[in-house]
């Protein structure tokens, strides 16, 4: 990919090429990728130059990761060969769908097909590190416990004065989920989220857990994390959506702030 200069252009262009990394995993194709980045903020480009930038950017993409390309294009030549595709564990989802007389219906198919293998190996990475963890936590007698899953994320409710103990041992469970299975050059990087609730974790980083072992510490921690959220809504709210100063002060009442 080509990069802009300025810092602002240059995360917009990050922004892109992630969101790309991950359509072409889902089967997005260029016109998708027009209407999904570049007719909304902050390019808001009429439907015409927004798709013409699209297909652009998944060329792009393409010709920067040619192996990617290929890969994409040999699993759907095996899907329509065998009529199914298979993780890397071995387990298959089946696509009767693939040789579908209806286009719409065949092209579905054919998205299934390049996404099942990445996605459904993730899914059996996940259920690993449940088991182990699970496992870990019963043989250390913690207190914290495991609540459930979202998507590929495993949410604990956990015991301050345990948290660094069990964030280490969690990422490094997680981490090693695919040891004795495969050698893959890839390495597996779980990442940190902390907060009161699942929806106001933030990230963290395994060093700003080791003195959070008290429940004082932890809200005073806490604290300063919600000042940064509302700096940087409120950036956001000014340099990228451009309100006013009367709306900005308005969101503030509205979110209790003032």
């Amino acid at each position: 990919m080509k990069w802009e200069k300025s810092p602002e252009a240059r995360i917009k262009s990050l922004a892109a090429t992630t969101n790309c990394g991950f359509g072409c995993i889902y089967g997005k194709g260029g016109n998708t990728f027009g209407r999904d980045i570049y007719m909304k903020p902050p390019y808001n480009y009429a439907e015409k130059k927004a798709l013409k930038y699209g297909n652009q950017l998944l060329d792009n993409f393409k010709a920067a990761h040619p192996e990617l390309a290929k890969w994409l294009e040999k699993i759907v030549e095996f899907a329509k060969k065998h009529g199914y595709v298979e993780n890397m564990f071995g387990f298959r989802r089946r696509l009767p769908n693939i040789h579908s007389r209806d286009r719409g219906v065949a092209a579905n198919a054919e998205r299934q097909a390049k996404n099942s293998p990445v996605q459904g190996t993730g899914s059996y990475c996940t259920i690993i590190s449940i088991i182990k963890i699970v496992k870990w936590l019963k043989e250390n007698n913690m207190k914290s416990k495991m609540i459930c899953t979202v998507h590929d994320s495993i949410v604990f409710d956990v015991y301050i004065p345990e948290l660094y103990k069990v964030a280490t041992e969690c990422k490094k469970l997680m981490e090693s989920a695919l040891e004795g299975w495969f050698d893959v050059p890839v390495p597996l990087v779980a990442e940190l989220e902390l907060g009161k609730d699942y929806g106001s974790a933030v990230g963290v980083e395994l060093e700003d857990l080791q003195d959070l072992n008290t429940s004082t510490k932890f809200n005073a921690w806490w604290k300063i994390q919600e000042e940064k959220k509302k700096e940087k809504a409120i950036f956001y709210l000014d340099k990228k959506l451009k309100y006013s100063t009367d709306a900005i002060e308005q969101f503030k009442i509205e979110n209790g702030w003032k």
